[in-house]
């Protein structure tokens, strides 16, 4: 997973995954 400087992408992966595994 390469670093991308920018909180866009962490942003919109971060809280994907996260409802996803819970649900």
């Amino acid at each position: 997973m390469p670093v991308v400087r920018g909180p866009s992408p962490l942003h919109l992966l971060a809280p994907a995954p996260s409802p996803a595994s819970a649900t």
